[in-house]
């Protein structure tokens, strides 16, 4: 294989990363047609609701760094939810899902994306040597570097991945205030690619796609929220003459702070985790900036995600 050739593919392969997500198929299959006959199928008291959902999608790639076609990103998704209101002031929610990758297992293990400047070139160390991204390296010019990528196969962890909701909520008869607690997530301003209020939670980068809903980008944290009614607590009118309709209060209490998770092609000795076809890359740069973004992008806050 032509190593020279592949140096000259990175636009091709961003294109091509592009156009195998968008040509994507995801196969729906409800656990059932609607949430009142799967409770009903499994006899189940009116106060309580139970649903879930999987999905699958695959993508193809052509044209990628390094040439030929191969199996892209192929991810899924298995959802259960339940909620027991046990009456018109408590209601719990547990929501668990499990996310994946079968990229991993389909993928003929030639998937290759650039790696470290190769410093057998000499300066200003444009070439670069290849990064396997589902296989070990070969530790030998011209693949030295890769990872099988296992640690995206599935994401299993069960207090930070699986558990996507897990809350209760108390509400007054009056619809006066609302407190929750547990593990949940909130959106403020939301807007279709745009976060400009929606920053309470982090959002998952792991496995990155153009078809994911916000809601399911965003990660839950553990939270407790306080939502007051403004006009039912008889204090509107000041809010109301500034033109403010239906002003609402909510306050959030984050106890613990967890960042955005995302995970770098790091081909560098000191790390080799693989962030598989959807790895944000590895910059294309030379002289001491090298040593600068190896030490930098080897780091545990940048390399494995900031928890």
């Amino acid at each position: 294989m032509n190593t020279k050739n592949k140096k000259t593919k990175t636009k091709s392969q961003k294109l091509c990363l592009l156009g195998a997500t968008a040509f994507s198929t995801v196969l729906m299959m409800p656990l059932a047609a609607n949430a009142e006959s799967l409770a009903e199928a499994l006899n189940l008291p009116d106060n309580v609701w139970v649903g879930g959902r999987l999905t699958q999608g695959t993508g193809v790639y052509f044209d990628r760094y390094g040439g030929g076609t191969g199996v892209g990103p192929s991810q899924f998704v298995a959802q259960l939810q339940a909620e027991w209101t046990p009456n018109s002031n408590v209601t719990v929610v547990s929501d668990f899902w499990l996310r994946g990758d079968w990229y991993y297992d389909l993928d003929d293990g030639d998937s290759i994306g650039p790696g470290t400047p190769d410093f057998t070139k000499g300066p200003p160390f444009l070439d670069r040597f290849d990064f396997l991204l589902s296989q070990d390296g070969a530790l030998t010019l011209p693949e030295p570097f890769g990872n099988s990528g296992e640690e995206n196969r599935i994401l299993d962890d069960f207090e930070q991945d699986v558990i996507r909701e897990l809350s209760i909520a108390f509400a007054d008869s009056e619809g006066r205030a609302s407190l929750k607690v547990g593990k949940f997530q909130r959106g403020w301003g939301q807007a279709d690619g745009l976060r400009l209020l929606d920053i309470l939670n982090p959002q998952d980068l792991r496995q990155r796609s153009i078809f994911t809903d916000t809601e399911d980008l965003r990660i839950p944290q553990w939270s407790a929220a306080l939502s007051l009614d403004i006009d039912q607590l008889g204090l509107a009118a000041p809010f109301e003459g500034l033109g403010l309709k239906d002003p609402s209060l909510e306050v959030i209490y984050t106890p613990v702070v967890r960042h955005s998770e995302f995970i770098v092609n790091n081909p560098t000795p000191n790390s080799s985790t693989s962030g598989g076809p959807f790895g944000l890359p590895f910059p294309e740069i030379g002289g001491r900036a090298v040593r600068f973004w190896n030490a930098f992008v080897g780091s545990k806050a940048v390399g494995q995600g900031n928890r």
